[in-house]
């Protein structure tokens, strides 16, 4: 299950995107004592929480939601938010092809961290892949619809089950 997309990006700048971005996701590691002092005054000012709000929501959040994922954000050390493993591959969609297995692709309408438009390019990358796009969802959609997000994993997952025990069947 692929949730929220990878950084895919269909423009001719991807690459040098990818390599500004990998330099300053560097710079972030090396300089972590201070972006985390940093980070904890914009949490303790509650900056952090307005950023999350305008960036990871689409306005159906608790303020559970944003003070946790606040709190997360600050707490962790850049290795631990993955801030270098977007950049493990120079072509991911060059891999997607030869994922053999049922793929469900979840997005969010109004997410604007993955364009919701890279799970469109990753569906159609993946050879047995569904798409489904939560409304109105931001780049945590599964958090600001977790019934639906759970309905149509729950759904997939019966689908995916019920073609392989056919598959197995007839193969007996």
């Amino acid at each position: 299950i692929l949730t929220h997309g990878w950084p895919v990006d269909s423009t001719e700048w991807f690459y040098l995107k990818r390599q500004l971005a990998r330099g300053i996701a560097s710079l972030f590691i090396a300089f972590w004592p201070v972006i985390w002092f940093i980070g904890w005054l914009n949490c303790l000012s509650g900056l952090q929480h307005l950023f999350i709000r305008a960036t990871n929501f689409a306005g159906r959040q608790t303020r559970g939601q944003v003070d946790y994922l606040s709190w997360l954000f600050t707490k962790s050390s850049p290795r631990r938010q993955g801030a270098l493993a977007s950049f493990a591959f120079d072509d991911v969609l060059a891999l997607l092809p030869e994922i053999a297995v049922p793929a469900l692709v979840v997005t969010g309408t109004n997410d604007r961290i993955t364009r919701p438009d890279a799970g469109l390019t990753i569906r159609r990358a993946l050879s047995s892949a569904e798409s489904f796009e939560l409304s109105p969802a931001g780049h945590m959609s599964l958090w600001e619809q977790h019934e639906t997000f759970g309905n149509v994993v729950g759904d997939f997952a019966e689908r995916a089950f019920a073609a392989h025990e056919q598959r197995v069947a007839a193969a007996v």
